[in-house]
C-alpha cells in the first residue's frame, strides 16, 4: 500500500512497525531475565501512524517511569501539518503530540520460529500507541523525540506470549487487512482501547515521495515496572499514497482521544524492505 490521502475533514498519517525477537528467558530454567529482545520483519506489506494531539491531563496518564511530557511547542520533529496548526490556533500548543503505527507483516520471526499468521488466520500485524516524552537525561535538542509508548500489542496470541515470556507483556488486540470485493480497494479494521477505526482505500504512486529510513525510540513499562527502551528501524523499499477514507467510532478511551484532538494526520504507507525493533533494558 501507499500512503494516505484522507477525504477532506479527516487528515491521517501512517507509519511503520517491524521485528525480531531475542533468545526465551524461563525462571523455571535457571536463566537470567532478557536484557535485549529482538524482532525482525522481512517483506513488510504495509505501514501507516495516525498523528495527533492529546490533552495533557489524559496523555499524562501511563507515562514510562521517569518520563515526563513534552508540549507541541517543544517538539521540532512535528509533521508541517501540526506545527501550521499550532501556529495559527496557539491554544493547542500545549497539547501533546500523540502517534499510533500499525505495522502488517508477511512474517515475523522469533529465535528463528516464524510467525506468519494472526489469529483467526489474519496477516499478522503489530502497532504502538506513544506521546511524546523525555527523560530527565535528554538533552535540550533531543526534547520531545522520544516517545513514552502506553501501547505495544499485536494481533498473534503466539507472539504475544513469546514477549510475555521475556517479561515484556504487549496486548493482543484486533488488527485485520481485507480486500473489498470488486475494488481494487482495502479495509484496514483496528480496535484498541474503546475505539474501533476503519480505513477504506488504495495506495497509488506519488513522484514527491522518496524512500528514507525511518526511526524512533521510545521507552515502554515491563512486568515489576522495569523500564525498556525501544529502537525501532524500518528500511522501506516502497514509499505510496493513499486514497480513501478514515473513520474513527467509539466514545472512550483512544477513541475519546482522537475524536478530541483538533488534527489527525495520517503517514504515507511503507511497503517491502526490511526493518526492526530492539528492546533493551
Amino acid at each position: 500500500m501507499s500512503p494516505l490521502r484522507v477525504r477532506p475533514g479527516t487528515p491521517g498519517m501512517v507509519c511503520i512497525l517491524l521485528s525480531t525477537l531475542g533468545a526465551p528467558v524461563s525462571a523455571q530454567e535457571g536463566r537470567p531475565a532478557a536484557t535485549s529482545i529482538n524482532w525482525e520483519v522481512g517483506a513488510p506489506k504495509a505501514g501507516w501512524c495516525i498523528h495527533f494531539l492529546m490533552e495533557p491531563t489524559t496523555a499524562t496518564q501511563d507515562l514510562a517511569r521517569g518520563y515526563s511530557l513534552v508540549p507541541a511547542s517543544d517538539v521540532s520533529s512535528l509533521p508541517s501539518a501540526i506545527r501550521g496548526l499550532i501556529t495559527d490556533e496557539p491554544q493547542y500548543a500545549t497539547w501533546t503530540p500523540a502517534e499510533l503505527c500499525t505495522y502488517v507483516a508477511e512474517a515475523i520471526w522469533v529465535d528463528g520460529r516464524r510467525f506468519d499468521r494472526g489469529d483467526g488466520g489474519r496477516p499478522i500485524a503489530v502497532l504502538y500507541w506513544g506521546v511524546s516524552g523525555a527523560s530527565a537525561d535528554d538533552g535540550g535538542s533531543d526534547r520531545g523525540s522520544r516517545l513514552s509508548l502506553r501501547v505495544v500489542a499485536t494481533n498473534s496470541s503466539g507472539l504475544e506470549r513469546a514477549m510475555r515470556a521475556r517479561q515484556v507483556p504487549i496486548d493482543r488486540v484486533d488488527i485485520d487487512l481485507l480486500p473489498v470485493k470488486e475494488s481494487e480497494e482495502e479495509e484496514f479494521l483496528l480496535k484498541l482501547e474503546g475505539a474501533t477505526i476503519t480505513f477504506i482505500g488504495h495506495a497509488r504512486q506519488d513522484s514527491t515521495l522518496t524512500l528514507a529510513d525511518r526511526s524512533r525510540k521510545g521507552a515502554y513499562m515491563g512486568n515489576n515496572r522495569t523500564l525498556w527502551t525501544v529502537d525501532l528501524s524500518f528500511e522501506p523499499g516502497k514509499v505510496e499514497a493513499l486514497s480513501g477514507a478514515l473513520r474513527i467510532t467509539g466514545k472512550r478511551g483512544l477513541a475519546k482521544a482522537l475524536n478530541r484532538s483538533p488534527i489527525r494526520l495520517l503517514s504515507p504507507i511503507l511497503s517491502e524492505g526490511k526493518g526492526t525493533v530492539t528492546f533493551n533494558r
